[in-house]
């Protein structure tokens, strides 16, 4: 990710990469409110600036950072991952056609949550998966 800098009571703060956490804070609410308020918590959550603070920043550079943000995320690696290792554990993607009635009634049950609550459990829906 390129460098993005928002500047701030004459600071330049650094944007961060954006996490999985932080695209669940602005993804739960992007039907919900305008833009303004997407922008703002997009910038945020990547900053680290309270919302009340970035309003005394220049709006053109939120928006600004929150635009390459969003085109930042639109343009992720969708590429599938079979297998993976995390803190020295490997995890490997399930065969779906040979998971038990159990697992599969869980997963089932799991979508058919609200989307909020599925945002919010994402990790536990990997944790299915893998």
């Amino acid at each position: 990710m390129k460098k993005v800098y928002i500047n701030y009571r004459g600071k330049e703060i650094p944007v961060t990469e954006p996490t999985i956490d932080v695209w669940k804070q602005v993804y739960k609410t992007k039907d919900m409110i305008d833009m303004k308020e997407v922008s703002l918590n997009l910038v945020s959550a990547s900053t680290g600036i309270r919302k009340k603070d970035l309003n005394e920043s220049e709006w053109f550079e939120i928006v600004e950072v929150a635009n390459f943000l969003l085109e930042y995320y639109d343009n992720i690696e969708t590429k599938f991952i079979e297998t993976f290792e995390f803190e020295g554990k490997t995890y490997k993607f399930s065969n779906l056609d040979k998971i038990s009635f159990g697992l599969f009634i869980d997963i089932d049950t799991f979508l058919k949550r609200p989307e909020v609550e599925k945002i919010d459990n994402l990790h536990y829906y990997m944790a299915l998966l893998y």
